[in-house]
């Protein structure tokens, strides 16, 4: 009877693990987008409803009109475990004119973006919020619609990490532009002023002074290269 038992106890375990779900089978997931309600002409925001597998190291997004960027981030994700709807994805950009049609683009995953990066996109008019596309899957389901093209990663680049709150500039030494790059966020550089003070920043197009920053590797917050102390979750 004893042996019969075990033998009964052991097969079922078989059973069960060969049922249970293996955990490197998970992957990242997005099933659903929405516009946030409130949002306008000064700030937008989407809801996401997507399964996280703990494997998403970075996120990023942009807002553009007509495929021309405006406003962008990339830093450290947050929700590399997130399961559920994340509402107020939040994208705060500088006032548009009443009416702009706009295209909040972002993914979650890694930089440059891989098969496990999910990713979204949501044009709506900003006056009356009324949304005219959007776009949610696995990359690269929404980066080469027609509706909107994020920009490509230029091969001469360098990374820093953003060490204390920064305003953007219009050029070296210029006015600032009403954008801010906070503590903890990543930015690539593309040039660097004639004094070597400012860095000019992709996407944006404007200035910061690298007085601010910290050159980090590309792969960083990734596994092997853990963000920087007191950045965590940020």
């Amino acid at each position: 009877m004893r042996k019969s038992a075990f033998l009964f106890i052991v097969v079922g375990l078989i059973a069960l693990s060969l049922l249970s779900p293996s955990p490197s089978s998970a992957v990242n997931s997005i099933t659903g987008i929405a516009l946030t309600a409130g949002s306008n002409c000064a700030n937008g925001a989407v809801n996401i409803t997507m399964a996280g597998d703990g494997t998403a190291t970075r996120e990023a997004g942009t807002a553009s009109i007509g495929g021309v960027v405006f406003y962008s981030f990339e830093q450290p994700t947050g929700l590399a475990s997130f399961v559920g709807t994340f509402n107020g994805y939040n994208y705060p950009f500088p006032d548009q004119a009443a009416n702009s049609i706009i295209t909040l683009y972002g993914y979650i995953g890694s930089t440059p973006q891989g098969n496990n990066t999910i990713e979204w996109y949501v044009t709506y008019n900003c006056t009356t919020g009324a949304v005219s596309a959007s776009c949610y899957g696995m990359f690269p389901t929404c980066s080469g619609g027609a509706t909107f093209s994020g920009p490509g990663l230029p091969a001469d680049r360098n990374l820093v990490l953003i060490t204390s709150d920064t305003a953007v500039y219009s050029e070296p030494g210029g006015k600032p532009t009403g954008e801010t790059l906070k503590v903890c966020q990543t930015a690539f550089v593309l040039d660097t002023s004639d004094d070597g003070k400012y860095g000019r920043i992709y996407v944006m197009g404007g200035w910061i002074p690298l007085a601010s920053t910290t050159d980090v590797p590309e792969a960083y917050g990734q596994p092997g290269y853990p963000v920087a102390p007191g950045c965590e979750g940020k």
